[in-house]
């Protein structure tokens, strides 16, 4: 049993959602890398070895669709991904399956529900790998 956090890789270009993510998601006990774009992801994603990757979709140079889809082809292949935007649930939803995210969050100021949805994957994944 590691008694390190879990690592989430947070991906969003606005340094607002950026605050509000991170400390809701430190608060809930996870250590969090956080980037304000797109590009050098594959680095961080290299370099941490996330539980978790959670991505903005309106990104400016690399969207966060097109991100999930490099991220499904690389060699970080098997992390969870979860697509965070302030687009309508089930556009959102419909883009996550298309890309390959995982899950798709809606933005809010307090940040809840994003939290359950990384706690959700991170175990999920935690039980397939020890089973």
């Amino acid at each position: 049993m590691s008694l390190s956090k879990p690592v989430v890789v947070l991906l969003d270009d606005s340094e607002v959602c950026l605050e509000l993510a991170t400390e809701a998601l430190e608060m809930a006990g996870y250590a969090v890398v956080s980037g304000n774009s797109g590009l050098g992801a594959s680095r961080i994603l290299h370099s941490t070895r996330p539980d978790c990757v959670v991505v903005d979709v309106s990104m400016p140079a690399l969207s966060g669709d097109k991100l999930v889809e490099i991220i499904r082809r690389g060699t970080v292949r098997d992390v969870a991904v979860v697509l965070h935007s302030d687009r309508p649930i089930g556009e959102l939803t419909a883009l996550a399956r298309t890309c390959g995210a995982d899950a798709a969050v809606v933005k809010t100021p307090d940040c809840h529900r994003l939290v359950e949805e990384v706690r959700r994957l991170i175990r999920a994944k935690s039980a397939k790998d020890a089973g």
